[in-house]
């Protein structure tokens, strides 16, 4: 049983979700609350594999703008990383290549 069996982009609003509540959590004082870099790439990774081309990049690359953004704000948690970059690269590479089988 598959509640999401392509990662699709309800897979990837799904996910967005989930981290969304992870932040709001950590903005209403639960210090166990910890949105990580690695958390951010499995969410940039979803997207990448959602199938959905030039928009999944966009956001692939908001999220990564929105990581340095808290980054530099003080939540050191969330500096984006080598992995971070890749991803959101592999995320433009597949919007550029329609109908090409994703490796």
């Amino acid at each position: 049983f598959e509640i999401f069996p392509h990662h699709g982009k309800e897979c990837a609003m799904f996910c967005e979700r989930l981290l969304k509540r992870l932040v709001d959590e950590r903005r209403a004082g639960n210090t166990n609350a910890i949105a990580s870099t690695q958390s951010y790439n499995c969410l940039i990774d979803v997207w990448s594999r959602s199938g959905e081309r030039g928009v999944a990049a966009q956001r692939a690359e908001e999220i990564v703008m929105g990581m340095q953004d808290a980054y530099a704000a003080g939540e050191i948690s969330v500096q984006p990383d080598v992995e971070s970059f890749r991803l959101v690269l592999r995320a433009w590479s597949q919007a550029a290549h329609k109908g090409e089988e994703e490796y």
